[in-house]
């Protein structure tokens, strides 16, 4: 009986060894596969998503995340033909904008915005810059200087600029050559409805639209210090650095402008048209107004 129990026995332990000998060389073998090859290095939960359409796209998969940890609005119905101002009163920009306490952005802030703009509009953007964005940008193109200015609170006006020495009428203040531009309205939604509230308000009211030296007109910001340039009163005529032209980037001090003063300029400078860059409102898709209506934006903004 001892003998015949023994024999019933040795097919199941013949069984049992080559599935052993099976799973050491496939160990063995593919483990070293998948270090040559990344590729194959898959986690196992990855293997539930394929086939069945609900894999998210690797864009998805390495969304950047805001420093501060919040998470972006839902998107209201029909977000894709919003104009600019339903998008402003969506998020509720004028109550962030005319929060006096908002602080200014830090260099992880800043650079969260920057990897946002390669993620959502232009992988090939590079942010190499030697100044910090907290800083401004590189302004001397000999060494890493950064502009005559820096950011503080303005009184009245939130965020702003101030000469950080003594400027002579007719200098160069502001060169502009760190300005992104948007190639056309749908990548501008996408990238603000990408971002949490405060930030999409912040990057909302750091857009403007301006010529460019071949006559079109285009989308642009700028994810450093050199955004926070308060608007001038044009009643009063105080603007102490403006463009040559509508298409240009460039701001020269229109006179002489002391150490600590705040720099202004003059927002209607630039040809402001939302329509003409695909920002337009459309009659099927619009946040109406609430109370007051909408003022010329870059006259009242508070940075």
């Amino acid at each position: 009986m001892r003998n015949k129990g023994l024999f019933l026995l040795l097919p199941v332990l013949f069984n049992l060894c080559t599935l052993i000998l099976i799973h050491q060389w496939t160990k063995k073998n593919y483990s070293s596969v998948a270090v040559a090859n990344p590729l194959l290095n898959f986690d196992a939960r990855e293997l539930n998503n394929c086939g069945g359409g609900h894999q998210k796209p690797p864009s998805r998969m390495l969304a950047v995340q805001d420093p501060s940890g919040e998470l972006p609005m839902e998107k209201p119905t029909g977000w894709e033909r919003l104009g600019f101002y339903s998008i402003r009163r969506h998020f509720k920009c004028h109550q962030h904008a005319r929060d006096q306490t908002k602080p200014l952005p830090t260099l992880e802030e800043w650079k969260f915005l920057q990897k946002k703009y390669q993620e959502i509009v232009d992988a090939d953007a590079t942010f190499d810059d030697a100044v910090p964005p907290t800083l401004g940008y590189k302004f001397d193109r000999e060494a890493p200087i950064p502009p005559p200015y820096y950011a503080k609170h303005s009184p009245g006006k939130g965020r702003g600029l101030f000469a950080s020495r003594d400027i002579k009428k007719g200098e160069q203040v502001h060169h502009g050559e760190s300005h992104l531009m948007f190639p056309d309205g749908m990548s501008w939604r996408r990238f603000v409805f990408s971002l949490p509230r405060k930030k999409a308000c912040d990057m909302i009211d750091w857009t403007w639209t301006q010529n460019t030296p071949e006559g079109k007109l285009r989308i642009f910001t700028a994810m450093n210090i050199a955004i926070l340039f308060n608007g001038a009163d044009s009643e009063l005529g105080d603007a102490n650095v403006d463009p040559s032209s509508d298409s240009s980037h460039i701001l020269w001090a229109l006179r002489d402008i002391k150490k600590g003063e705040e720099l202004l300029h003059t927002y209607e400078a630039y040809e402001t048209n939302w329509e003409k860059v695909g920002l337009g409102e459309d009659e099927e898709y619009v946040i109406p107004k609430k109370k007051k209506s909408d003022r010329s934006l870059r006259s009242v903004l508070i940075t």
